[in-house]
């Protein structure tokens, strides 16, 4: 017991006066996409085979109705390369002499494991600590799209999307000989040709759709 709580000791000399840069770097690119696109076919055959190629893909139909020309479809899963949040740049470290931890990777990333410093609630009150960190993302998006015949044989397929990206994070810290953890969320909202806290579509996700207008199976 008593080496046990020298280790802890030790580990709460070493974080002393830790401290955490953050940086993050906005979308590089400005991304240009086309959301809608007329074909030369008549809407039946548009409706028939977008049907065809969306009941074979990753989309899940959650209603349709073909008089009206209107489809809903959910999408969930890795945020890209649909969406662009940016870069997040971490650096941490503690007093002179304690290695320095550098981090570097996109906002989007699926799943990422680092170090921060953080001041927390330990059992000798607010206390800086070196705390390991998890962060996961996720992506919703609902998708609508409208498939309407125009002049003559001629069909006009739109589709917007709702995008709601999510942040999940987990810090742990020693509290006394326990550990504690402390878990939240970070969620940006946005549909096509939108934005919210820095976060934007690619268009990746409206090209698939409209791929599908043109696509025999």
């Amino acid at each position: 017991m008593k080496r046990l709580m020298l280790v802890l000791v030790m580990m709460f000399l070493l974080v002393v006066g830790c401290a955490t840069g953050k940086m993050w770097v906005k979308p590089a690119m400005d991304y240009v996409y086309e959301n809608k696109v007329v074909v030369n076919v008549d809407k039946d055959k548009v409706w028939n085979q977008l049907i065809r190629n969306v009941a074979q893909s990753f989309f899940v139909i959650n209603n349709l109705d073909k008089e009206s020309g209107f489809i809903n479809l959910s999408y969930s899963g890795a945020a890209a390369p649909y969406v662009d949040c940016g870069t997040m740049n971490i650096e941490a470290s503690g007093p002179p002499g304690v290695t320095k931890y550098s981090y570097s990777f996109p906002y989007t990333s699926p799943y990422e494991a680092y170090v921060t410093c953080r001041e927390v609630q330990s059992n000798i009150g607010l206390q800086k600590q070196l705390c390991p960190t998890k962060r996961s993302t996720s992506l919703a998006g609902r998708i609508n799209i409208l498939v309407q015949g125009v002049e003559g044989e001629k069909t006009k397929v739109s589709v917007y999307v709702k995008y709601v990206f999510t942040v999940k994070v987990q810090t742990q810290w020693m509290f006394g000989v326990y550990n504690r953890s402390h878990q939240w969320d970070w969620v940006a909202s946005f549909i096509t040709n939108g934005e919210d806290r820095g976060c934007k579509p690619t268009g990746e996700l409206e090209r698939i759709i409209l791929d599908f207008v043109g696509k025999e199976v």
